[in-house]
C-alpha cells in the first residue's frame, strides 16, 4: 500500500520545503492542493507561462527528493456569483488540471458547483443538470492535458440546525447520477471518508464505498467526529477504520492511501514540525500495514 499526504499538512512553508519535509518524513506520494492558483496567495502564477515553468521547477524538486504527487486538488468553489468570477475560476482550473500534468499525475479532484440554494433537495434534479453540464465542459481540458478529474463527495451548511447537509453529490448515489449523465472515461470518484461520516454516518461509510465501486481512485482520508470536518488524524474519531479499509479492499482499490489533514496537527512550534510528520508518517504507514496483514491472514 502506497501512502499519500496533501501538502496542506505544512501549508506555511514555500512549495520546495513542502516537498523536502513530506519526503523526508517517507512518505510515498503528495497530494498536491491548488487552493492558491485562485485566492493568489504565495506560490499563485496566473500567467500560464509563469504556471507552467514553476510547476516545471517543481517537478524538477519531486523527482530530486524521489517523491511523486499522486493526485492534487483544483480550486474551488467551482461556482461564484458573478460572471468575472466564472472567468476566474475557470481560469485557475485550466492552470491547476496543466500544472497537474506536469507533476506527473493521472487525477485531479474538482468539486461540483454547490451554490447554497442546493443544500435543498427541492433543488436535485437541477444541480445534477448543471453538475453533468459544467463538468462535460471539462472534457476538453481534461484530454488535452491527459488528466483525469475525481468528483468528491460533497456536505453544505445547515445553520439552522448547526449541521452538514445535503448538496451537490453529497452521497454516492447522486455522484452516480452525474457520472452517469457525463459519460466519459475522464471522470472518476474522489471518496472523503470525513464527509462521509458527517453526511451519513459511521455506520453507513461501508455503503456508500460499496455503492462508489471501481469507480473510486482516489482517497481524502481523515478522520472527525461526525459533526464537523476538523480532518482528525485516523482513530481520534467516530470512522470505522477496519471497515471502511476492508471496503476499500472489497472494491478493488489500488492506489494511494492520501491523508487529508489539518496543519494544526503539527501544533504551533515549526522547530518540532519535522519531528512530528516523522512521527505521522510512521503512525500511518503501522496502521496501513496492519491492514495489509489482516488482510493476508483473511485470504
Amino acid at each position: 500500500m502506497k501512502l499519500g499526504i496533501q501538502n496542506w499538512i505544512v501549508e506555511s512553508y514555500p512549495d520546495e520545503i513542502k516537498i523536502e519535509m513530506i519526503a523526508k518524513a517517507g512518505f510515498d506520494s503528495i497530494d498536491w492542493d491548488f487552493f492558491n492558483l485562485y485566492l493568489g496567495r504565495p506560490g499563485c502564477k496566473q500567467i500560464e507561462n509563469d504556471s507552467r515553468s514553476y510547476y516545471t521547477n517543481l517537478k524538477t524538486c519531486l523527482d530530486k527528493n524521489n517523491i511523486t504527487v499522486s493526485q492534487t486538488h483544483s480550486p474551488f468553489p467551482t461556482h461564484q456569483k458573478t460572471i468575472l468570477g466564472n472567468r476566474r475560476i475557470a481560469h485557475a482550473l485550466r492552470l491547476s488540471v496543466m500544472a497537474t500534468s506536469i507533476l506527473g499525475a493521472k487525477y485531479t479532484i474538482i468539486h461540483p458547483h454547490m451554490p447554497i440554494k442546493y443544500s435543498n433537495f427541492k433543488y436535485r434534479s437541477e444541480r445534477i443538470k448543471k453538475n453533468i453540464i459544467f463538468y462535460k465542459s471539462l472534457i476538453p481540458l481534461l484530454e488535452e492535458f491527459d488528466v483525469t478529474c475525481c468528483i468528491e463527495n460533497m456536505y453544505s451548511w445547515n445553520i439552522e440546525s448547526n449541521s452538514a447537509c445535503e448538496t451537490s453529490c453529497y452521497n454516492a448515489g447522486e455522484m452516480k447520477e452525474v457520472l452517469k449523465g457525463i459519460d466519459h472515461p475522464r471522470f472518476k470518484f474522489c471518496f472523503d471518508s470525513g464527509h462521509a461520516n458527517m453526511i451519513t454516518g459511521t455506520s453507513n461509510i461501508h455503503g456508500e464505498i460499496l455503492a462508489l465501486g471501481s469507480d473510486i481512485a482516489a482517497l481524502h482520508l481523515h478522520d472527525n467526529n461526525g459533526k464537523y470536518d476538523y480532518h482528525q488524524p485516523i482513530g481520534t474519531g467516530t470512522v470505522d477504520w477496519t471497515k471502511l479499509m476492508d471496503t476499500l479492499y472489497r472494491v478493488g482499490f489500488d492506489s494511494e492511501y492520501s491523508f487529508e489533514l489539518k496543519p494544526y496537527i503539527l501544533g504551533r512550534d515549526r522547530s518540532k514540525h519535522q519531528e512530528r510528520l516523522n512521527a505521522l508518517h510512521d503512525n500511518l504507514r503501522a496502521f496501513l500495514h496492519e491492514h495489509e496483514q489482516r488482510r493476508l491472514n483473511i485470504k
